[in-house]
């Protein structure tokens, strides 16, 4: 399987011990962990729209409801409140449904919400048709999460934050069909620093009609490192290497986002990328974007 992968490493001066939160039966559909505590902050996995018991509520607003009942679980889980949510990523399979995911996502964050990302993908695991990860903290410090949006509104955001599109180190560009990779490569010349990280992902729709769209990290040092063009083992064996070089190792990673050109592959993917982390898993967001293109990002803090 032809993969593309990006590593995140984001380095840390002080260590940061791994423990994973595991509410009560919680069964990941992989080998990954619910939620991870590194450090000041609490990674959770995508939460698709089933209940404990497998159960798919009818209609949006009720799946919006349990993906941010099975978020709040986790984050309460790990000792902190939906108040201390600071950054979400949110994938619908309809794009049409933003205005009904919204009205219930304003119920759990009714004062300072999250800075969050929309994005229209074709599947997902367990056919959920939204998924949503989720970063808390207490002490969120110089790391600046970017909403998504258009360059031009990622301009304006970060200005408000006295910083610049030069001053993003990692970025997840999306873009859909009416866009190329051409257009997506010159914008990302043209506004970020040649030693950011970006990944391109083409995806199946974004809100209000959009072509291009942006979300990333600014605000701190970073290491990054970018692969594509292997197979799953060597990419992850590459990662393997990178980190080593970085005075890291596998048991460093945090998170991962892994996006597959068909869910059909989840199982061989699975089957892969279990061989390459230890105990505790580190959290996972799996989605199909679209019918073509895989990348895995994945990030590592010290």
């Amino acid at each position: 399987m032809k993969l593309a992968l990006v590593l995140l490493t984001l380095a840390s001066a002080i260590a940061a011990e791994r423990k994973a939160v595991f509410p009560v039966g919680v069964k990941p559909v992989g080998p990954y962990s619910p939620g991870i505590q590194a450090g000041d902050f609490l990674y959770v996995s995508g939460q698709g729209a089933r209940d404990l018991a497998g159960k798919l509520p009818d209609g949006i607003e009720a799946q919006t409801k349990q993906s941010l009942e099975n978020v709040k679980n986790i984050v309460e889980t790990g000792g902190l409140q939906m108040k201390d949510v600071v950054y979400t990523q949110i994938y619908l399979t309809d794009i049409g449904n933003v205005s009904a995911m919204d009205k219930v996502f304003k119920t759990f964050f009714p004062t300072n919400p999250p800075v969050r990302c929309v994005i229209g993908v074709k599947r997902m695991p367990l056919d959920t048709p939204v998924e949503i990860s989720a970063v808390a903290t207490t002490k969120q410090g110089k790391r600046v999460y970017i909403p998504g949006g258009s360059f031009e509104a990622s301009t304006r955001y970060l200005k408000t934050k006295k910083l610049k599109l030069t001053d993003v180190a990692f970025a997840n560009v999306y873009f859909t069909s009416a866009a190329s990779h051409d257009q997506v490569a010159e914008l990302v010349k043209k506004n970020f620093k040649p030693s950011a990280t970006v990944v391109h992902i083409p995806v199946n729709a974004l809100p209000d009609g959009s072509t291009v769209q942006m979300t990333g990290i600014a605000g701190q040092t970073d290491f990054y490192s970018a692969h594509s063009g292997a197979a799953a083992d060597k990419i992850l064996d590459d990662i393997r290497k990178d980190l080593t070089a970085a005075g890291m190792t596998m048991d460093n990673v945090v998170a991962s986002n892994v996006y597959v050109d068909s869910i059909d592959n989840f199982a061989a993917m699975n089957k892969i990328y279990a061989t390459f982390f230890g105990q505790p898993a580190p959290t996972r967001t799996t989605v199909q974007p679209v019918t073509t293109g895989n990348t895995i990002s994945v990030i590592a803090v010290k």
